[in-house]
């Protein structure tokens, strides 16, 4: 029988590697949190870094508070990758790594728009299935006060 190991979507026992530009924003997120980043922490889930969760990605960023040296945090699950990426970025501001994960970001701009209109797009049919049951509730509410004057004209 088959193995369905080499089957796209099916995974057992392998572990994502993060790429460099998604550490960064990790490690964005863990000194400075979500401030000043124009991207929700589901946005950044789904689509800016894609094909992981959130509990991965407060790992990610809890790892780097420990690397920090940011009190309360203790996990040691690290990489390399995540050494390397605090030393070319220790001396730079919050300004300028916010501006590295923008430039991250940006190349991801047209699936955050499709993001933003579908989450508009599902409020705007939440908004008019309310609408519409509110709508619905009054027109049997009015038919049914006309209905009660029905009974009173005399049958010929």
């Amino acid at each position: 029988m088959a193995s369905n190991l080499n089957t796209p979507g099916i995974m057992k026992n392998s572990k994502r590697m993060w790429t460099k530009e998604e550490l960064t924003i990790a490690y964005y997120i863990a000194k400075w949190d979500y401030n000043g980043l124009r991207a929700t922490e589901n946005d950044l889930v789904d689509i800016a870094i894609g094909n992981t969760t959130k509990a991965s990605l407060n790992m990610h960023v809890a790892n780097f508070r420990h690397l920090l040296n940011i009190d309360g945090y203790k996990l040691e699950n690290t990489s390399k990758l995540m050494d390397v990426i605090i030393e070319e970025l220790k001396n730079k501001t919050i300004t300028q790594v916010r501006s590295i994960v923008n430039k991250i970001l940006a190349g991801k701009e047209d699936k955050f728009a499709a993001a933003q209109t579908n989450r508009n797009n599902a409020k705007i049919a939440e908004g008019a299935e309310k609408a519409n049951i509110l709508l619905t509730l009054i027109f049997e509410k009015k038919l049914k006060s006309m209905n009660r004057y029905r009974n009173l004209i005399p049958k010929i």
